[in-house]
């Protein structure tokens, strides 16, 4: 804090003169504009901040993140003690890339002008829109808090540079090319797009291909790495990664925030009680709790509480049924569903499955049809079998 007030102008004692404004009420106005500005270029969140007010607010898990980015950002420029692996998952619209990809990176490249950064996402358009706020960030408060300027012949949003020093930011996408750039920083946001990429093998095993063989081999020996992204499948990025280091003679010790929509744990990260919402200031407790009532749980659990499920958890295996003799079983005190596949055409075939739920919580396969039909066949069918089962819920594919 020293450091900080012997950089203020020093305050004069109250005057007033022939009724005009006292000096040292101008004194007190440029003074808090010149703390704002030495605090910002000292901590992220006081920079994300200066940069956002007064529409952008702290929170505590935003507080935390920051905390978290500074460390990345001390072992960066050779700090040791700073953090070289970060990992963060936490729940959709709760401000991770807006401070991880979007504003980091421009305090990151004001600090270290020299090192260059590299941010990843599952396609080249959106790394270009996040690259292009941190450039316009950067633009905004490099030359009047570090002295920094862009560079003239390179600030298109794929890449951008700073003028006289060797850092600057490029953007790319899953899959794309970064051959002849080096990373002091490597970001990488959200590698897939959808629940279908994520939940794809072969999409997974394409992002583990790419860490391996393009993304890693871009690190400097100092270099810093952020991944955050919303944990779709067990085998991810995420995933693979930790598995791999767990295995690994040399590990790299990644450090995971995770951060769910709401607290299971009584060690939470920011000191929430188990029930606790994360950000309850924009997304309250009830809004919260209405989400996930309208949320299947397998999603649920994947998207807001970045716990995913074993996909194969989700498939009944042959090995698990038994037959099961229908004279046996009250159908009218079982609960019915049917779920369809349509036909898309052609030789295409259509699936119904009718499922019974016993009063036991046993699942049934009670009756299944598959024939290439038309879709109004289809639709007949369905007509058919939900007079005669009086379905609890029928689902479409």
């Amino acid at each position: 804090m020293s450091e900080i007030m012997s950089e203020l102008p020093t305050l004069k004692s109250p005057e007033i003169v022939d009724g005009q404004i006292a000096p040292w009420l101008l004194d007190k106005e440029r003074a808090r504009q010149k703390l704002e500005m030495v605090k910002a270029k000292r901590s992220l969140i006081d920079f994300i901040e200066m940069d956002g007010k007064p529409y952008w607010k702290r929170a505590a898990h935003l507080e935390l993140l920051c905390k978290k980015l500074e460390g990345i950002e001390k072992f960066a420029r050779g700090d040791k003690t700073g953090i070289p692996r970060l990992i963060v998952t936490m729940p959709p619209r709760h401000g991770k890339s807006y401070v991880i990809s979007r504003k980091f990176p421009a305090w990151f490249l004001a600090r270290n002008p020299d090192i260059e950064v590299i941010l990843a996402t599952y396609g080249a358009e959106l790394a270009q829109d996040h690259s292009e706020v941190a450039r316009e960030t950067f633009k905004e408060w490099a030359p009047p808090l570090w002295n920094l300027t862009l560079s003239d012949s390179t600030q298109a949003k794929a890449k951008w540079r700073i003028s006289n020093h060797l850092g600057g930011m490029t953007a790319v996408g899953i899959g794309g090319a970064t051959t002849g750039r080096g990373a002091g920083l490597f970001i990488i946001d959200d590698p897939v797009e959808n629940a279908e990429d994520g939940l794809s093998p072969k999409m997974q095993e394409k992002a583990w291909n790419w860490w391996q063989t393009v993304a890693y081999t871009r690190l400097s020996p100092n270099a810093s790495v952020v991944i955050l992204m919303t944990r779709w499948a067990q085998q991810d990025l995420v995933g693979k990664i930790l598995d791999y280091d767990e295995k690994s003679d040399m590990p790299q010790n990644w450090e995971i925030l995770n951060l769910p929509a709401i607290c299971e744990s009584d060690n939470d990260p920011i000191g929430r009680k188990v029930g606790d919402v994360l950000w309850p200031e924009r997304f309250s407790r009830d809004w919260i709790l209405a989400k996930k009532a309208s949320t299947e749980s397998f999603w649920w659990q994947s998207l807001w509480q970045q716990k995913p499920l074993d996909i194969t958890n989700q498939v009944f295996k042959p090995e698990d049924m038994q037959f099961v003799d229908p004279k046996t079983v009250d159908l009218h005190a079982c609960k019915l569903y049917g779920a369809c596949d349509p036909s898309e055409g052609g030789n295409d075939y259509a699936a119904i499955v009718i499922m019974a739920l016993t009063p036991d919580f046993r699942w049934l396969v009670w009756e299944a049809n598959l024939s290439v039909d038309s879709q109004s066949q289809t639709i007949e069918k369905l007509v058919k079998y939900n007079k005669q089962y009086n379905f609890t819920r029928f689902l479409i594919e």
